[in-house]
């Protein structure tokens, strides 16, 4: 919500109350976000919409040494249709 415009990352982990995500972007603590989470092809889902919260912001390097940030992300919302998948 707080970033204008869409970014790209990987989902890391997942729990029933959030998720810990991996980005290039560099996004501030509390920042409120829509997020649609894809599955590759096989899964049971193909997708699932949440609004999140960022809770917590790590950064790290990669083997190449470019700066990426882990973020936890505690789940505020979920689109309706996608509860109990």
């Amino acid at each position: 919500m707080d970033i204008p415009y869409a970014h790209g990352g990987l989902v890391v982990n997942v729990s029933e109350t959030g998720l810990l995500i991996e980005c290039v972007k560099d996004i501030p603590i509390g920042s409120k976000l829509n997020i649609t989470i894809l599955f590759p092809e096989g899964y049971e889902l193909a997708s699932f919409e949440v609004f999140a919260e960022v809770v917590r912001r790590d950064i790290h390097w990669d083997d190449d040494n470019k700066k990426k940030f882990q973020y936890g992300l505690k789940f505020v919302s979920i689109k309706e249709r996608d509860i109990g998948n």
